[in-house]
């Protein structure tokens, strides 16, 4: 597996983990901080958007804590934002180590490697996953994994059951 097939298969992870933990949420509408773990679900998402503009260049009006706490489309958007990074990682397949010029939320400009914002925005949903696993966690609800080696497991028996089909 060369360098931007394993950064695909980051997101591929990404995306993953994040269905979980979307399921999961779908399942229990009430508890104690559901309200905020859907925000920071949102986060995650937007998060997305703000560094694929920051990439791309285009300008977007990105909220990246959002009011509006629904869930409603957040399948569709987690699916095109995996696509979307993994069109963009093989677009770039030759220079993913070039410098990304931006400014981040205050204005401060910062130039960096590309292929470290895509390892970025992986870590930065994973780390705030893990908050909401929390939150779930201490309203009683059962969190699903989502560590990585779970997807790998899961992704390796689907692969083996596909080759055998």
């Amino acid at each position: 597996m060369d360098y931007p097939q394993r950064l695909a298969r980051l997101f591929d992870y990404d995306a993953w983990a994040s269905l979980r933990i979307l399921g999961t949420l779908q399942e229990h509408s009430s508890f104690e901080r559901r309200e905020e773990a859907v925000e920071m679900f949102n986060h995650i998402l937007n998060a997305h958007r703000l560094w694929r503009s920051r990439i791309t260049g285009q300008s977007t009006e990105v909220e990246l804590w959002p009011d509006d706490p629904g869930l409603s489309d957040a399948p569709t958007r987690t699916k095109q934002v995996r696509d979307s990074w993994k069109d963009l990682i093989y677009a770039n397949r030759g220079s993913l180590s070039r410098l990304i010029s931006y400014r981040n939320t205050k204005g401060d400009e910062y130039e960096t490697r590309l292929d470290d914002i895509l390892n970025h925005i992986v870590i930065h949903g994973q780390h705030h996953r893990a908050q909401i696993a929390k939150m779930m966690r201490y309203s009683g609800i059962a969190p699903p994994p989502t560590d990585f080696i779970f997807y790998t497991r899961e992704a390796d028996q689907t692969k083996d059951a596909n080759s055998r089909s």
